[in-house]
């Protein structure tokens, strides 16, 4: 299926991977993480509204000068860096070269979501299923072979949960865990909303402690069936020894048990506090105090973020009464001819931020009410296979606009059945595989799977794109695949 998508890479125009483009190009010219002014205006005018991407090769022999200005706050350099020391290895200038990485990337994901299957069920067959339905979730082919950086969060999904269930499992040493953690923190550089993946996974480390440490059963001699049904991460015990006395037997298994329960209790404890403590200073390390050192160096300040910008823009997501538009272009013009700051700069998201508050001042319910909209689109999402199909869309249209448009442009169909049918009763199906796991009392895993679900909501408060959600539903695979094992085995 992988390969059937290869013939679909158009390196479809995206505004911001033009500029994660020219950082590239200043990378391999000049060794340096920056925008040039002059090299935009020319990669603009040789796009002249093509829908492809236009490859950086056509200015090889250019020269520009170095970087005159950093890139704008309202995204992290990672992706054009990245891009850029691919450019050194190949020569190539093109794009290709980063779209590839992301399919040999994507299926290293196969490998390691078979092996999550494993160590969370101890089954083949789930293990397969999973691996199954992670195939045919298809967005995440069409964000793998787009020269978009949105991918990236799934790939980091995918190695922190596998290092971290190896961990607990003592499948993997410490060394590992930390190789798993420095990566994730290097994919934050590429996308950094990750971090409330961090948070999300600490809630779930914790919330699992809890469960299995002080919220089991009274009875001790049960703890060995409850411990193998609820919880998938624990280690597993060593098999008692065999008594003839049939009391004597019953007495030493219940002493075993609870001698068992107390080493377990602690061995487990630490390594959840080692994962946590370890996943916390690696990102502070290798992501906040850099990223902060950064910004200091390039705005003059040691926070910056588009969260200005982007609550200005959610305002516009829906209805309002100031006439607020989804769109950077109108948010740019707004503040430009308002406040006079420019886009991308520091000051720029200030001024967005005191426009959003005045807004918000004035009739904070729409905020609240427009956070409250957007919860169908988490709970079931219409996630984008093509993008090209999605673009055709005018912002301003209305629901009833674009079924409309649908109907009425039979090359829409087919993009419509993939986002509205396939992906929704993809989603709907993970949803019921989370209610047999509730069900059979997979509680760890259900904790896992909700984790990096939760970790979807970060873009809640502000707008929703629907390439901002396609990185985090995957994880639905593995309840689909426990749906299916379960299915098999009652014919």
């Amino acid at each position: 299926m992988n390969v059937a998508f290869l013939f679909f890479i158009t390196k479809e125009y995206h505004a911001i991977s033009m500029a994660h483009g020219n950082v590239a190009f200043n990378v391999y010219r000049y060794n340096i993480p920056g925008i040039n002014t002059q090299l935009t205006d020319t990669m603009y005018a040789l796009q002249d509204g093509r829908p492809a991407l236009i490859d950086f090769d056509a200015v090889r022999d250019a020269d520009f000068g170095p970087p005159d200005k950093p890139f704008p706050v309202n995204d992290t350099v990672g992706y054009g860096v990245l891009l850029g020391l691919l450019w050194k290895i190949t020569h190539s200038l093109s794009f290709s070269d980063i779209i590839f990485l992301q399919i040999l990337m994507y299926l290293i994901m196969i490998y390691l979501i078979y092996q999550i299957g494993l160590l969370l069920f101890a089954s083949t067959k789930v293990a397969r299923y999973a691996t199954i339905a992670f195939l045919c979730y298809a967005p995440l082919i069409a964000l793998s072979v787009h020269a978009v950086r949105d991918v990236w969060a799934a790939y980091g999904l995918i190695v922190l949960m596998y290092v971290i269930i190896a961990y607990l499992k003592n499948k993997k040493r410490l060394p590992f865990l930390l190789s798993g953690c420095i990566f994730f923190a290097f994919y934050q550089w590429i996308r950094p909303s990750l971090f409330l993946a961090v948070i999300t996974a600490t809630l779930a480390l914790i919330m699992n402690m809890v469960r299995y440490i002080y919220l089991r059963d009274a009875s001790v001699n049960t703890h060995h069936e409850r411990e193998r049904d609820q919880n998938p991460f624990a280690p597993r015990p060593s098999k008692l020894a065999e008594f003839e006395d049939p009391d004597k037997r019953s007495r030493m298994s219940a002493e075993c048990n609870e001698a068992y329960r107390r080493v377990n209790d602690k061995v487990y404890l630490k390594k959840t506090c080692t994962i946590i403590a370890t996943l916390w200073i690696v990102n502070i390390l290798i992501f906040w105090l850099p990223f902060m050192y950064y910004n200091k160096a390039h705005y003059g300040r040691y926070f910056v973020s588009p969260a200005g910008q982007d609550l200005l823009e959610g305002l516009g997501e829906f209805t309002n009464p100031w006439g607020h538009q989804l769109s950077d272009e109108y948010v740019a013009q707004l503040i430009e001819n308002k406040y006079g700051s420019k886009y991308g700069t520091p000051q720029f998201d200030d001024d967005a931020k005191k426009e959003f508050l005045r807004a918000y001042h004035e009739q904070p319910q729409i905020f609240c009410l427009n956070m409250i909209k957007r919860l169908p689109m988490l709970v079931l999402p219409a996630l984008p296979w093509m993008f090209h199909a999605q673009s055709s869309y005018a912002v301003c249209m209305s629901a009833k606009e674009k079924l409309i448009h649908t109907i009425t442009h039979p090359s829409l169909w087919f993009d419509f059945f993939a986002r509205h049918v396939y992906v929704r009763m993809y989603v709907l199906l993970g949803y019921l595989g989370l209610g047999v796991l509730l069900w059979r009392r997979k509680y760890g895993v259900v904790i896992m799977i909700g984790a990096v679900l939760m970790a979807s909501m970060a873009k809640l408060p502000s707008h929703i794109e629907y390439r901002y959600l396609t990185p985090y539903y995957w994880v639905l695979c593995f309840a689909i695949g426990y749906v299916f094992k379960e299915v098999r085995k009652t014919k």
